[in-house]
């Protein structure tokens, strides 16, 4: 199993303005990261960082196995669109993330992916003919499909009502329970950050750095609108009533 570790030293834009400083952490195999900031901390360049969409950067990205080493994991990335190509249907959306030599298993396994998913019957449909939810599923379902070993989440569910946005956070965890892969997912929303992650990451304003690492001590599948997870909620912003603007409150 790979393990991950982000040491981002200086991230500068073109136009001199530094966006990441000092920001630095590991993820263990199969963790569930939840990278929480305010609006413009950097939390979408970081992921870019991490995935190698974006090189210009001092500091290191690294995956090691034990004391080794290792070249780039698996990877999925999960936008905030679900940017599924429309001219294909479900079916070549999802064989086009699939090596050729996987894609008749794939064929074979999809109606029940399909349908484990809530879209049993859309293998032929094209995105234009499902909704924004459906649409969201498929995207996650591509993103599981490869079994990634790096998860890379960017406000996936941002723009849904609230009943498909928690259906789709239960349906994520139990997806990733089966495979575990380690998830770094971004948000606005403690609230989402706490029903999902096994860790939150709070980061800072520009430039951005983490100011709290919070371990998230409850069982999965969770909810938004379990007790447990809005007990938690209250209390840390009870403790850390800055958090959310990037700021920490001195103890």
């Amino acid at each position: 199993m790979t393990v991950l570790t982000v040491d981002v030293r200086n991230k500068t834009y073109a136009n001199d303005c530094c966006a990441i400083k000092a920001l630095a952490f590991t993820a263990q195999p199969g963790e569930f990261v939840a990278i929480v900031g305010p609006s413009g901390a950097g939390k979408s360049t970081l992921l870019n960082l991490i995935a190698g969409l974006d090189r210009d950067m001092q500091g290191s990205i690294a995956f090691h196995r034990g004391e080794q080493a290792q070249s780039a994991p698996r990877t999925s990335f999960m936008f905030q669109e679900p940017r599924l190509m429309p001219w294909l249907t479900v079916q070549q959306n999802l064989e086009l993330v699939q090596k050729a030599q996987a894609r008749k298993h794939l064929v074979v396994a999809l109606a029940d992916q399909l349908a484990q998913v809530g879209l049993a019957g859309c293998a032929d449909l094209f995105p234009g003919q499902l909704s924004g939810g459906m649409q969201r599923r498929v995207a996650l379902l591509r993103a599981f499909i490869i079994e990634p070993d790096l998860l890379l989440m960017d406000e996936p569910f941002q723009s849904l009502d609230a009943p498909t946005a928690d259906q789709l956070r239960v349906l994520l965890q139990e997806l990733w329970q089966r495979t575990r892969p380690t998830v770094l997912f971004v948000t606005h929303s403690l609230r989402e950050a706490i029903s999902v992650a096994d860790r939150i990451l709070f980061l800072s304003g520009q430039p951005s750095r983490v100011i709290l690492d919070l371990p998230i001590d409850l069982p999965h599948p969770r909810t938004i609108e379990d007790e447990s997870v809005q007990r938690l909620h209250e209390s840390v912003l009870g403790r850390h009533p800055q958090l959310l603007a990037g700021q920490i409150t001195p103890a």
